[in-house]
């Protein structure tokens, strides 16, 4: 597709919505084999929480001293500000959609509908695959 994308490390994100939102970061990530999001030694860690679910492929992830590996069809939450890390050390991509709400911050209902309405949105529209579809 089109959307914007950042490959660093042989990890890919995919921005899923039509444009850039304050609020949450919807993404496509393919961690290919041997990638991880951080080394050991330098765990990463930001505000918000991360929302997670595997389509393919599997990767092990670590959030604070509790690890696993999740595999297609496994979906987790997690506070960002606990250390965390992804690592990819199987022989096929693991592709999984994230949701990260909060990473610049959390607001009110009303600050929400006020920031929504700076980036031309009102507060009452829904977008469906790119497309802004007025609430009835």
């Amino acid at each position: 597709g089109t959307s914007p994308d950042i490959s660093i490390g042989g990890v890919r994100w995919e921005r899923l919505t039509p444009g850039d939102d304050p609020l949450v970061e919807f993404v496509r990530v393919t961690y290919s084999p041997g990638s991880e999001s951080s080394p050991a030694d330098n765990m990463m860690r930001h505000t918000g929480l991360e929302y997670m679910h595997v389509m393919s492929g599997q990767m092990d992830i670590q959030v604070g001293f509790d690890s696993d590996t999740v595999q297609p069809g496994d979906s987790l939450t997690f506070d960002a500000s606990i250390p965390h890390r992804i690592v990819n050390p199987y022989d096929v991509p693991c592709v999984s959609i994230w949701a990260v709400v909060g990473r610049h911050g959390f607001a009110p209902p009303h600050e929400i509908a006020r920031r929504l309405a700076e980036y031309g949105a009102p507060a009452s529209t829904m977008h469906f695959g790119g497309v802004h579809h007025a609430a009835e």
